[in-house]
């Protein structure tokens, strides 16, 4: 598609940050508009940061009021400066920074440009299921992305929590499932199918060598015009393998046999034909309970219980 000499990109998320620096890569000049200050922003610091040292116009607290024409031409952005709220006003406290700003009369300017560019998501019509929304923006659900209350709709998404697009397609997934299991006359599950991530508080840290983090550094073009090859260098073969050498596995069985060492009534053992991750067997007639393999176990893995 053509692009313009000067283009205004409305939003403040991540995927604002792209459009404003592909139309500076095809060489035009990017304002980007946000109805927020920069704290409030949505998108991350990385690609805010990038944004800007490629040459985007930051535009803060600015609301979009209409698109100047003349005739079918773009000749400008009327905006309008934004205020925060006071406390008790309606939307002061709204989950979404945006709304929690109002606009304040007699401060319209126009900024001169001959593209724009909408990057500012969609918001999800409620109507008709006011009562599992609680009179705020989003649904309500369960671990099954079951709308609560209403047994045959499910959600995600946007319409659940303003997130990213690797999260909304997860909470597709886990409603497909749950779909399924309904449509087949099946339970579906009381609990989540998986523990809450182990915290950093119950791994045994001291038992890893500590290692740096290798980074991928930053390469900027000189010209950004026209440039396409990748600002953040790849990690070399040997970096890439050094860096998942210092994974925890967090949660997970690595078989680093330290229970069945320190087990003294000897309840464990190993199989080495199972899958990996599963060599380690428990029998639990000789276990006492002791939580001594529980407490040794460097990831977290072990949990004492009576399932």
């Amino acid at each position: 598609m053509p692009i313009g000499r000067h283009v205004a990109v409305i939003g403040d998320g991540d995927v604002a940050m792209d459009v404003a620096r592909l139309a500076l890569r095809l060489g035009a000049q990017a304002t980007l508009v946000s109805g927020v200050p920069r704290e409030e922003m949505k998108c991350s610091g990385f690609e805010f940061e990038e944004a800007v040292a490629e040459g985007t116009r930051m535009v803060y607290l600015a609301g979009s009021v209409e698109v100047v024409r003349d005739g079918e031409l773009v000749k400008g952005l009327k905006c309008i400066r934004m205020v925060k709220k006071e406390q008790g006003e309606e939307g002061w406290d709204h989950p979404i920074p945006f709304f929690r700003f109002k606009v304040e009369p007699g401060t319209e300017f126009t900024l001169e440009v001959d593209q724009v560019v909408a990057s500012i998501g969609q918001t999800t019509d409620m109507t008709g299921l006011e009562q599992t929304t609680g009179g705020g923006p989003w649904l309500k659900v369960d671990h099954n992305q079951q709308v609560e209350g209403m047994s045959n709709v499910f959600g995600g998404g946007d319409a659940v929590r303003i997130t990213l697009l690797t999260t909304a397609i997860g909470h597709g997934r886990k409603a497909a499932e749950s779909m399924d299991l309904l449509l087949r006359g099946q339970p579906l599950p009381a609990r989540p199918s998986r523990q809450d991530v182990i915290r950093f508080e119950k791994l045994k840290w001291d038992y890893f060598q500590p290692a740096s983090q290798k980074k991928r550094r930053l390469d900027h073009p000189r010209e950004v015009k026209g440039s396409w090859r990748e600002v953040l260098v790849p990690l070399t073969r040997e970096q890439a393998v050094a860096e998942s050498a210092r994974c925890m596995s967090c949660g997970l069985c690595f078989e680093c046999n330290q229970c069945m060492l320190f087990c003294p009534q000897h309840a464990i053992t190993r199989f080495p034909g199972n899958p990996e991750g599963e060599v380690m067997f428990t029998i639990y007639e000789r276990c006492v309970g002791c939580h001594i393999c529980a407490e040794i176990c460097p990831t977290g893995y072990i949990d004492m219980g009576m399932d």
